[in-house]
């Protein structure tokens, strides 16, 4: 059974009305922070896609067979370590770049002398970002050298979706990597990988990650391995409160509402005079409304990236005054709640903010 996440349902807007610096990576959204706990859900391999700006991406499903993996953020100064199952990764900081250190596991490591550099913030829709890297590592017994080239890249701009849910605002990085390692009597591997990582707006990590992994045998490419791993917004529970990228996610839905994919009134309809007010402690809403004729009624509330919060229906509403209170599952980001309704053919998209 699949598990059905509802992540949009306002719609998609072009990234020619957003600014790149809404859209782009900097070290305050989305640099790794201390004590995150991630949770990244590994999926059948989902393809790279087209690169440009407007582009849809696929994001891929989970099911109930899909395996959970965690990560765990440990940030001291300019060095980073990321604990997932079996391995740890290594990163350094200098000044505004992000290097990759190296990996290692319980029989094996490898550390770069000469770090791959990663990212450079502020990252934008078309910054790229290239470098040598070398180092030593060992397997069990055997020792090598590893000798590379790797460039990063922010190719795309555009959505994420599975058909039925989308995430918007996302900017997509690919990084690859071609590199040697050498064992000496014991002989060479040429490797080339390639990742690509896909960030939505809002949010301080990669939403969903797709890896491929191919070897040089007598000259020619080999596929070697290929996996995705997803990382949803509503299932990282262990994050420490995040006020810029909440902010973000305020400005987004306020430049929605602008631009027009929501707070207009469409079709004929019974409804007017309707206010609402969203509780103290964000846990409540309160909808007050009048109905002028006999009608079906639909009020669902979301938060502002789409997850739906509480719904009600009623068919055939009889003419009156009516007060209504959604008890919301969780309270809304940022204190605001986008609220849709649809009264016979009418519809009506409204934001409430808490006071």
């Amino acid at each position: 059974m699949k598990r059905r996440i509802i992540l949009s349902i306002i719609g998609l807007i072009s990234y020619s009305q957003l600014t790149l610096g809404q859209t782009g990576l900097s070290i305050s959204t989305n640099s790794p922070r201390h004590a995150d706990i991630l949770c990244k859900v590994e999926i059948p391999y989902i393809s790279a896609g087209d690169r440009g700006i407007d582009i849809v991406w696929q994001l891929g499903e989970i099911t109930n067979n899909s395996k959970d993996h965690l990560q765990l953020v440990n940030s001291n100064g300019d060095t980073i370590a990321i604990y997932e199952e079996g391995r740890i990764l290594h990163y350094l900081v200098r000044g505004d770049t992000l290097y990759n250190k190296g990996i290692q596991s319980r029989r094996a490591h490898q550390i770069l002398s000469n770090e791959r550099p990663l990212l450079c913030y502020p990252f934008q829709y078309g910054d790229s970002l290239a470098g040598s890297f070398m180092g030593e590592g060992h397997y069990e017994n055997t020792k090598y050298t590893v000798c590379g080239y790797g460039y990063t890249v922010a190719d795309g701009m555009g959505s994420l979706t599975d058909e039925e849910d989308t995430l918007r605002h996302v900017t997509r990085l690919r990084q690859l990597d071609d590199y040697v390692l050498d064992y000496g009597k014991d002989g060479i591997e040429h490797i080339l990988e390639e990742r690509h990582q896909w960030y939505c707006a809002g949010y301080r990590y990669a939403v969903l990650e797709s890896v491929v992994t191919s070897v040089y045998v007598d000259n020619s490419l080999s596929h070697a391995d290929s996996i995705s791993y997803i990382y949803l917004p509503v299932m990282q529970m262990e994050l420490d409160e995040d006020v810029a990228n909440e902010q973000i996610l305020v400005e987004l839905a306020e430049k929605d509402l602008s631009n027009g994919l929501a707070g207009s009134s469409q079709g004929a309809g019974s409804l007017t005079q309707i206010t609402t007010a969203l509780s103290s402690d964000g846990q409540s809403l309160t909808i007050n409304y009048q109905l002028d004729a006999c009608s079906d009624i639909t009020f669902v509330a979301c938060d502002i990236m789409g997850n739906m919060l509480a719904s009600v229906q009623y068919q055939n509403k009889a003419v009156g005054s009516w007060q209504e209170c959604l008890v919301l599952s969780r309270k809304p980001i940022g204190g605001v709640l986008m609220l849709n309704i649809r009264c016979g053919e009418q519809l009506l998209s409204l934001k409430v903010v808490q006071e």
